[in-house]
């Protein structure tokens, strides 16, 4: 009954926050570490996640960024849930950061089946679900079209580079550009 409870809350709030993406987002940008954004992230899934391991690697280098931190912890929260939902026990997400010369870029990278190659442009889709998880339940399939939303809101992309059905893994690349030299300097 309480995962039940847990999953419904979720879909109730992912179909809120796609609202509020509809309706315009007002973004809280300040400086930040984005990858202290995925660290913590990935520490807040991990506890829900008892018997699956996030590995995370980041560069200790990475820039500070202005971006909305707390929607920004959403994005990778919903990417590190989807990728413990899709890959089969006993393996684990991997979570990477690296500065660009122009940008800083995340991704997540799952050990599961990966996605059809005719689904691969539809995963940001609202409502579009490709398969069934590994433990057989299908969400809303709202999670990435959030992510998307938000990721672009910040001026960034996000995109999944996947094997095909069958392969090994899907990685969930989010790239977020850095500030012109005179805003940093700002």
């Amino acid at each position: 009954i309480e995962d039940e409870t847990r999953r419904l809350t979720r879909q109730v709030d992912n179909l809120l926050d796609m609202t509020r993406l509809q309706s315009g987002l007002r973004l809280r940008e300040d400086w930040a570490d984005m990858g202290e954004i995925a660290r913590a992230s990935a520490a807040a899934i991990g506890i829900s996640a008892p018997g699956r391991a996030i590995e995370v690697k980041i560069d200790r280098a990475l820039p500070p960024l202005r971006c909305d931190a707390a929607l920004l912890g959403q994005v990778f929260s919903n990417l590190l849930e989807n990728a413990l939902k899709f890959s089969p026990p006993e393996t684990s997400v991997l979570v990477t950061a690296a500065a660009l010369p122009d940008a800083v870029e995340v991704k997540v990278a799952d050990q599961g089946a990966g996605i059809a190659a005719e689904d691969l442009p539809l995963v940001f889709d609202k409502f579009f679900s490709h398969a069934p998880s590994v433990g057989g339940k299908a969400g809303a399939g709202l999670g990435l079209a959030i992510a998307k939303g938000i990721v672009e809101e910040m001026g960034g992309s996000i995109r999944a580079i996947s094997p095909g059905a069958g392969g090994k893994g899907t990685e969930f690349i989010v790239t977020l550009p850095l500030p012109k030299s005179e805003e940093a300097a700002a």
